[in-house]
């Protein structure tokens, strides 16, 4: 029997320009699809995270709410590339809790810009019940690679995974054919 697919990077129409499916009808495409869980991770903000999780459960779907957060890299990182984003996954109540200070944190000023992102040292303040993916192709994991800067790639890893021991997984996004070779570097 195959291993079933579960989205863990999924938008709704609350992160602008990069979602278009209400939560409900994400929950919906899940649950036809036979995924039985599916992951809400909308940018910068859980505006939809209750009305995803209330139509996830009428679906019979298991909801994950979760948070695409802009985030720069540490400090040490001279060679770093502005913020880059990271998908961060509630794994339990105090998860829950750390998402709220985190997306409360990116609305405001000046962490609102996708640019600027919300500063390593205070991701590290809220890391409590969380899942870490690196983010895909928006990230700062995979800028650094695509840049030839394999050390600060790897530099950047060890700093997330001290954030998140056992809790850090690498996301690998192939969509188009010249993905291979970068989800080949990833995945070393």
């Amino acid at each position: 029997m195959p291993t079933p697919f579960i989205h863990l990077h999924a938008h709704s129409y609350y992160s602008f320009l990069r979602g278009l499916a209400s939560p409900q009808a994400l929950a919906q495409a899940a649950a036809e699809a036979g995924m039985s869980a599916l992951a809400l991770v909308d940018h910068h903000g859980l505006t939809g995270a209750i009305e995803f999780y209330d139509a996830c459960r009428e679906a019979n779907v298991r909801p994950i709410v979760g948070l695409e957060l802009a985030v720069l890299p540490p400090p040490e990182i001279a060679a770093g590339p502005r913020a880059g984003s990271i998908v961060l996954l509630a794994a339990d109540l105090a998860g829950w809790r750390s998402l709220c200070r985190l997306s409360t944190l990116a609305q405001t000023a000046p962490h609102r810009d996708p640019e600027r992102g919300l500063p390593f040292e205070q991701l590290a303040q809220h890391t409590d019940g969380l899942l870490c993916l690196t983010g895909g192709k928006l990230s700062a994991l995979n800028t650094l690679l695509a840049q030839g800067q394999p050390r600060a790639a790897a530099q950047l890893l060890g700093a997330l995974n001290s954030l998140f021991p056992n809790k850090l997984y690498v996301e690998l996004q192939q969509h188009t054919p010249g993905d291979a070779e970068l989800c080949a570097l990833l995945a070393e």
